[in-house]
């Protein structure tokens, strides 16, 4: 397997379909749940990231869920598709299990990617998801690196040669993220059934998706190599009010009720096992075992950037 690396006005939508070729089987439905489309700043790190999904290919289909504003509406004008009636917590914050739930129910592809919805995507990955079908027919759980980004604009989607040059700069210019940052997941369609109740944008329930995962046998492969996922940088100002009253990503991410709720849920944190896969793809697209994969060695290796975020945590808002 050799896989590569990988305006809401109409005519940027026009521009995108030109890039596809019509009436194609879809194989992969790309599902997210958004943000509320109601600043500047997240429409356009939404807009960019959804429309990079769609161009990366006739094979691929995008789902938005849930009924936050502005998310039918954009689903509308962006030509792809909308589901609303995602369960949500006590809290008020829309349920992981309930997204996959319905992603899976309304899918039309026969592989699933889930992805936060302000990171943008490249590479090959239906056939690269085809690919890791031929080796493990009863499944998998593909995911990879961020590079973080600073994007303060709309890519530009006129052709596949601007693409390109926007989109290689930025990965140039980008840095990698602490590997505990996770922002898809790739696997088939009837994987993943039964999730405990994790609630979305909250920590610890990411890394249990891939320790346990590893637990229970399945296969975790590590596709940063095949994948490029660029996170676009933004504030925090959208998380919810903490114990002092004002947004906190140590709050949301480790202290706050939803983020213990969701450490009980997983059975713990789950660091070092959680940010660790057994395969990975190496940079010419061929499969390789993680050689010492049960040492977590990518974690104790990437100890240093983890600490950095461990440090920075409780201060961003």
């Amino acid at each position: 397997m050799k896989p590569s690396e990988a305006s809401t006005d109409s005519a940027a939508k026009v521009k995108i379909d030109s890039l596809d070729e019509p009436h194609a089987p879809v194989q992969l439905t790309i599902f997210s749940l958004p943000k509320p489309f109601s600043d500047e700043a997240t429409t356009r790190a939404q807009l960019n990231a959804i429309r990079s999904w769609r161009a990366l290919g006739p094979g691929v289909e995008v789902l938005l869920l849930g009924d936050e504003a502005g998310i039918e509406q954009t689903a509308t004008e962006e030509g792809v598709r909308h589901l609303g009636e995602v369960a949500r917590n006590a809290q008020g914050t829309p349920r992981i299990d309930s997204a996959f739930d319905l992603a899976r129910r309304a899918a039309a592809g026969e592989f699933l990617l889930y992805c936060n919805a302000d990171v943008i995507l490249r590479g090959e990955i239906v056939e690269l998801a085809m690919s890791l079908a031929r080796v493990w027919p009863e499944g998998f759980l593909g995911f990879g690196r961020r590079r973080d980004v600073k994007l303060d604009r709309l890519v530009d989607w006129s052709s596949k040669e601007r693409i390109d040059s926007q989109l290689d700069q930025l990965w140039r210019e980008g840095r990698f993220a602490a590997r505990v940052c996770k922002e898809y997941f790739l696997f088939r369609r009837g994987q993943f059934q039964q999730l405990p109740h994790f609630a979305v944008g909250r920590g610890n329930w990411d890394n249990w998706m891939v320790a346990n995962s590893r637990r229970t046998g399945l296969p975790v492969v590590d596709l940063t190599a095949a994948v490029q996922a660029l996170h676009q940088e933004h504030g925090y100002a959208h998380l919810p009010k903490g114990e002092r009253g004002r947004p906190s990503r140590w709050e949301c991410y480790v202290s706050g009720l939803e983020a213990r709720e969701n450490e009980r849920l997983a059975g713990g944190k789950w660091l070092l096992r959680g940010c660790c896969a057994d395969w990975r793809i190496d940079k010419g697209g061929e499969l390789k075992r993680k050689r010492w994969s049960r040492l977590n060695l990518d974690f104790w290796s990437d100890l240093p950037r983890f600490l950095r975020l461990s440090c920075r945590l409780p201060f961003q808002r």
